[in-house]
C-alpha cells in the first residue's frame, strides 16, 4: 500500500510538474514576438490587463471554488454536492453583474486610474467569469486524480491562446487588442468546454435549486478576500514600489529575477496539487496512526523544499546570466534571495491545506494581511537604502514570517502531532 501510495503521488506529482514547465514556456516564448511587434506601452497595457484579471479572480466568484473542493471530501449524497456546486455558481453570476455594474458606474475613474481603453474593463469582467468555470473544472480533475487530464486542459487553453495572439497581431495587425482578444476567445472556449465536461459528470446541473448553500460558500470565499489582498501585497507591491522609486529600468531587472525564482513554484505547485487530494481524502476519515503518516509525509516534503531552496540559492544566478545574458547582470545579485522567499513559499503550502480543511480561512487572511503589511513596511525602510537587495530581503522576510505563522494557526485550528519525535525524546 505504501510502495502504491509513493508511486502514485511521484507520478502525479511528475505530470503535473511537466504541465506547468510547459504552460509556464509559452509565455516566455511570446515575448520576443512581443518585443517585436508592440512597442512598450502596448506591452504595458497588456501587463495592465493581465493584473486586473489577477485581481478579479478574487471579486468574481468570491474564491467558491476552494469551498467546493473541500466539500467534495464530505460524506453526503451526490445531490448534495451538486447543489453546493450549483451555488457556488450562482454567486459566481451574482457577483459578475455586482462587478460589471460597479465598473459601468465608475467607468470614466477606473480607465484613468489603470489607463487602459473603457471596454478592455468588460472584457477583463467576463474573461474573469470564464477563468472561474475552469478553474473549477481544474479543481475537480485534480481532487479527482486526474492529473494527465488536468494537464491536457491547462496545456490546451494556453495553446490556443498562444496561436491566436500570434494570429490577431501577426496577420490581422490588432496590436494589443489581438493578446486581449486572444485571451478572451481562449477562455470563452475552454469555460464552454468546461461547462459541458462538469455537467456530463453530474458536477454541475442546471435543473436543481442554484442558491441551497451560498451562505456556506460564502462562509468559505468571503473570509479570503483579505487573504488575497495580503497575497497581492506579498507578491507584487514590491514591483510597484521600485517601479514608483527607480523607474522602469531597474523594475524590469527586479521582475527578471523574480520571473526566474518563480520557477520554483512550478515544483512547489506540482507538489502541492498531489499532496492536496491525499491530505483531504485521509482527513476526512483520519486515525492517530494516519495522523503520524501524514505529519512524516508533510516533513519529507518540508525537507524537498529546503533541498530544492538550496540547490536554487547556488545556481540560479549563474543559470540566470547563462541563460539571459549579461545584460540582466544585476537581477543575478538578487535572484538568490528571492529564491529563499520563494521556498518559504513551498513551505507554507505544505501546511496551509489543513487551515482549508478545517475551514478556518479567516485566520489565514488575518495571518496574509499582516505580513502583506509587514512587506509594505521593509520595503519602505530597506529600499531607499539597499535598493533591490532590501526589496529581496523584504520579500525573503515576510515570505519567512507568514510561513511561522501560518504553521502556528495550522496547529490551533487542525491540531497534529508536529512535535511528537520532541515528546518521545523527553519521555
Amino acid at each position: 500500500m505504501a510502495h502504491l501510495l509513493k508511486t502514485s503521488f511521484f507520478k502525479q506529482s511528475s505530470i503535473y510538474l511537466s504541465s506547468n514547465i510547459l504552460n509556464a514556456l509559452i509565455p516566455f516564448i511570446l515575448l520576443p514576438f512581443f518585443s517585436q511587434y508592440l512597442n512598450t506601452e502596448a506591452y504595458g497595457k497588456i501587463a495592465i490587463f493581465q493584473l486586473i484579471i489577477t485581481g478579479l479572480g478574487a471579486i468574481v466568484g468570491l474564491n467558491t471554488v476552494g469551498a467546493a473542493s473541500r466539500y467534495y471530501f464530505e460524506k453526503v449524497s451526490l445531490r448534495r454536492k451538486i447543489l453546493y456546486n450549483n451555488s457556488g455558481f450562482s454567486i459566481l453570476i451574482y457577483s459578475t453583474i455586482f462587478t460589471l455594474i460597479f465598473s459601468l458606474i465608475f467607468n470614466h475613474s477606473l480607465t484613468y486610474f489603470f489607463n487602459i481603453p473603457t471596454h478592455w474593463l468588460i472584457l477583463a469582467i467576463l474573461n474573469s467569469f470564464g477563468l472561474y468555470i475552469i478553474q473549477f473544472r481544474l479543481t475537480y480533475f485534480q481532487i479527482k486524480n486526474k492529473a494527465l487530464k488536468y494537464s491536457i486542459y491547462q496545456i490546451g487553453n494556453s495553446l490556443v491562446n498562444f496561436i491566436l495572439t500570434i494570429i490577431l497581431i501577426l496577420e490581422f495587425n490588432l496590436g494589443e487588442n489581438g493578446r486581449v482578444y486572444s485571451i478572451l476567445a481562449s477562455t470563452f472556449l475552454f469555460s464552454i468546454l468546461s461547462l459541458i465536461s462538469l455537467s456530463r459528470e453530474s458536477l454541475i446541473s442546471f435543473l436543481y435549486k442554484k442558491h441551497k448553500y451560498i451562505k456556506n460558500n460564502l462562509s468559505f470565499g468571503l473570509p479570503l478576500l483579505p487573504h488575497v489582498f495580503g497575497v497581492f501585497l506579498l507578491s507584487s507591491i514590491d514591483r510597484f514600489y521600485i517601479s514608483k522609486y527607480f523607474g522602469l529600468s531597474t523594475a524590469g531587472i527586479y521582475m527578471m529575477a523574480f520571473q526566474v525564482s518563480m520557477g520554483l513554484l512550478l515544483i512547489f505547485d506540482a507538489m502541492n496539487k498531489a499532496f492536496t487530494p491525499f491530505l483531504f481524502k485521509t482527513l476526512s476519515s483520519i486515525t492517530e496512526k494516519d495522523k503520524a503518516k501524514i505529519i512524516k509525509i508533510s516533513y519529507i516534503l518540508f525537507m524537498f523544499c529546503i533541498v530544492v531552496g538550496l540547490i536554487s540559492y547556488l545556481i540560479s544566478p549563474t543559470l540566470l546570466i547563462f541563460f539571459i545574458g549579461e545584460k540582466y547582470i544585476q537581477s543575478a545579485q538578487v535572484v538568490n534571495l528571492l529564491c529563499i522567499g520563494q521556498t518559504f513559499q513551498g513551505l507554507y503550502l505544505v501546511i496551509t491545506n489543513y487551515i482549508f480543511y478545517a475551514k478556518k480561512t479567516l485566520y489565514l487572511s488575518f495571518v496574509t494581511i499582516f505580513s502583506g503589511f509587514l512587506n509594505v513596511v521593509l520595503l519602505i525602510i530597506l529600499v531607499p537604502q539597499y535598493e533591490l537587495t532590501g526589496a529581496s530581503v523584504s520579500f525573503c522576510i515576510s515570505m519567512a514570517v507568514r510561513f511561522i505563522l501560518t504553521w502556528f494557526v495550522s496547529y490551533k485550528v487542525y491540531p497534529m502531532p508536529w512535535f511528537s519525535f520532541l515528546e518521545k525524546k523527553n519521555q
